[in-house]
This record gives structure tokens, sequence and C-alpha cells, in this order.
């Protein structure tokens, strides 16, 4: 996982991004399994408005997607750029977001049962994939409890800035990276 953490902050960096084809970690993704949407923007002019997955893409067993099989083809995820630092894909509508829609519980990858690092800086093991607080991306050093990036809406831990592990998807060169902001 970190190869590919680090592989999406030297893309994320650079450049030359190009939104030609699109893979994702995990697993060898085509470009079918995801439809970009560009509400009047080209491929040209622009990167797509927000991305939806495909049900004509099979696996190797003639499977769904695991994300078709959770989202189905009409959950969008939306053009981001996140603190002005990060492009991505997220499932939080641009305009008036509900309380809910904000909530990335919702996303499938923060709903798997592991736990990273032995579940340090985790908020609890039966939420595995929320944080208390986030990493300087520069430093690597923990920024401290209550310093994610996300303003938590509902829930037990509603106003507190956590940080989910998976935060949105970003379409870069070859890669359509689930956001993992430094996984513990």
């Amino acid at each position: 996982m970190r190869k590919y953490l680090l592989l999406a902050f030297f893309y994320l960096f650079s450049f030359s991004l190009s939104f030609d084809v699109v893979y994702a970690i995990g697993e060898d993704w085509k470009e079918e399994k995801t439809i970009y949407h560009y509400d009047g923007r080209t491929s040209n002019t622009g990167a797509p408005t927000y991305i939806t997955f495909s049900s004509q893409y099979r696996t190797k067993e003639g499977k769904q997607s695991p994300q078709y099989a959770f989202y189905g083809g009409n959950k969008k995820f939306w053009e981001d750029f996140h603190w002005n630092e990060f492009h991505w894909y997220t499932i939080v509508p641009p305009k008036n977001p509900t309380a809910d829609q904000q909530n990335m519980k919702n996303m499938l990858e923060n709903n798997q049962k592991e736990l990273g690092c032995g579940g340090n800086y985790l908020v609890s093991s039966s939420d595995c994939n929320l944080k208390k607080g986030r990493q300087d991306p520069r430093t690597r050093q923990w920024m401290g409890n209550n310093s994610g990036t996300t303003l938590i809406t509902v829930g037990p831990y509603k106003g507190k800035y956590y940080e989910w592990r998976y935060l949105g998807c970003s379409l870069m060169s070859f890669y359509l990276v689930v956001m993992n902001t430094f996984q513990f």
C-alpha cells in the first residue's frame, strides 16, 4: 500500500498529469471500469466534472466491479480540489451537501475491517478507517489529535477534525487512486 501512496504523491506533485487511462489500487483496472462525465467540458479542455462506475466492466471471474456492486451506476464522484492541494473525485456533491452526503463512511473503502499499524491513531477498532488526526505530508510527523482535514458532521465524533483513511478518487496517468492520506 505504501508504494501506491508514494506513487500517488509523486503524480500529484508532478506537472504532467494525464487523464487518458484509468487504473486503481489493488487491481488492474481498465478505463472501461469508470465512465467520465464532462458536462460541457471535453477531454481537451479539462478533467471530467464527475465519474461513475460502469456496469459493463467485468473482473477475471466475470463479476462486476466491487465499486459498481456497492455504488451502482448512478453514484457520482465529483471533481474537487481538497484544500487546494489535491485534485480528486469525492462522493460529496460540490454544492449544498447534506450531512449524510458528507459522511465518508458511505465509501466502500471506508467500510473495510482491517487495522493499519496495529490500530495506532485510529479512533476505535470498530471504525477501522477513521483516524484522530493526520501526518504532515512533508515531514511525516504526527500533527496531533483533532488535526485531520475533514470536519466530521454526523455520528458520535461530530465536530471533530478527524481524517478518513479514504477520502476520494484521484484521476492520474494510469491510476485511479483511492486517496489515502497517510494510512496508519
